[in-house]
């Protein structure tokens, strides 16, 4: 009897909603949602291990895109409505907000003369899912000299997951998590060799204003549109029995294509791990599940969705906020038809004044990133009120 597969449900039942771009960014979920399960086995039956170690093989999503950008689309669409695609299966989805240390991990505190210890979230849902429809509250927190801790234990959460606090009376809080974090987050520049950078497996949308029409458009045509109960009792059936199925597996090896496919790209190593767990996510999903299971990338939509990862890294790395500066030179600038350079664009500065409203920052902000384009070579003065923006 074959194994289902679960990518090509979730994508039809996406287009069956009018759901924009599903099939660029929802397979990630469903690779996430099959390594968070995968994990949860793996804890217990102990079959895939890495020098020697037993790994927390989750698979955290970062959804970086500015106001507009279907941050909340994607997380209402998989996992934060109630009838989301992982909505009521075997792992709770939890939408969150604000979170500090205390929250986070735990705190003791005083009730009738006595402490008494204050379950952490990270506890709480230690085999569920957390969502956070804007990880900038988290990003915020990580510089505050209140929540200094904070980070340090995030970072810990996210990778390992053993998690450990000394609280009042000399009390410790002390255990193991393994909470998969779904999130968004507006335009900023991450060092993607950092701790935090490390641990997420990103995806980025920059919208034109072409794009965030046709966004309206999906949305304008979704009225009316009703769940079909049975279907989705059906498909949440299906992602259940589909879960189980990982018993099946005994032993996992990544095929040399793999590796000669990191050595071509370049990859540090420290990034191996991001790749690794979207190539057994979407074999799993796609129901390639064996006793002796052997992961390969010749899967042509597996190969796209890894050199999209690969791209949108890229891209965050250079720093989302500039790009969507460039993006909007692009789109109301113009270029010299008359023998120039295909891969220049010009803009006058009081275009961008008139414009920078589209990208929701001010003409002081928005002459910030200027400024800050000229630095890295991005941007030239062409002539006096002029800008030249050269791609590549």
């Amino acid at each position: 009897m074959g194994h289902p597969d679960v990518m090509n449900m979730v994508l039809d039942e996406l287009k069956s909603r009018g759901t924009l771009g599903y099939e660029t960014y929802a397979p990630y979920y469903v690779c996430s949602y099959a390594m968070h399960a995968f994990n949860l086995m793996n804890q217990g039956r102990r079959v895939y291990w890495e020098s020697k170690k037993l790994p927390n093989l989750r698979l955290h999503i970062i959804f970086v895109a500015p106001p507009g950008g279907m941050k909340s689309y994607y997380l209402q669409q998989m996992g934060a409505d109630e009838h989301a695609i992982f909505n009521n299966t075997t792992y709770s989805m939890n939408i969150k907000s604000n979170m500090n240390e205390a929250t986070f991990v735990g705190s003791y505190v005083q009730q009738q003369g006595r402490y008494v210890e204050r379950i952490g979230e990270a506890r709480k849902y230690a085999n569920d899912f957390i969502l956070i429809d804007e990880f900038t509250a988290l990003m915020d927190a990580l510089k505050s000299n209140f929540n200094s801790q904070f980070g340090t234990q995030l970072l810990n959460g996210l990778d390992h997951g053993n998690l450990a606090k000394d609280v009042v009376g000399g009390a410790t809080i002390s255990y193991k998590t393994y909470f998969t974090l779904w999130g968004g987050i507006q335009p900023v520049k991450f060092d993607l060799s950092s701790g935090l950078g490390r641990r997420l497996c990103f995806m980025l949308n920059l919208p034109t204003k072409e794009q965030k029409r046709e966004l309206g458009k999906a949305i304008w045509e979704s009225r009316n549109k009703r769940p079909d109960e049975n279907q989705t009792l059906k498909l949440t059936e299906e992602i259940n029995a589909w879960t189980t199925t990982f018993d099946d597996v005994n032993r996992i090896d990544y095929d040399e294509s793999v590796f000669e496919m990191y050595m071509d790209l370049d990859l540090e190593p420290y990034m191996y791990t991001c790749y690794d767990r979207l190539i057994l996510g979407y074999h799993l999903s796609k129901g390639h599940i064996d006793s002796n299971l052997v992961l390969d990338v010749e899967d042509r939509d597996l190969y796209n969705l890894l050199m999209r990862e690969y791209q949108w890294r890229r891209d965050i790395d250079r720093g989302p906020d500039l790009i969507q500066v460039a993006e909007l030179i692009k789109e109301y600038g113009f270029q010299d038809k008359d023998g120039g350079d295909e891969n220049k664009w010009y803009i006058k500065v009081s275009t961008i004044n008139s414009v920078c409203q589209n990208l929701q920052m001010s003409i002081a902000k928005i002459h910030e990133k200027i400024e800050e384009m000229k630095r890295f070579g991005m941007l030239t003065n062409a002539t006096k009120g002029l800008l030249c923006y050269e791609e590549g």
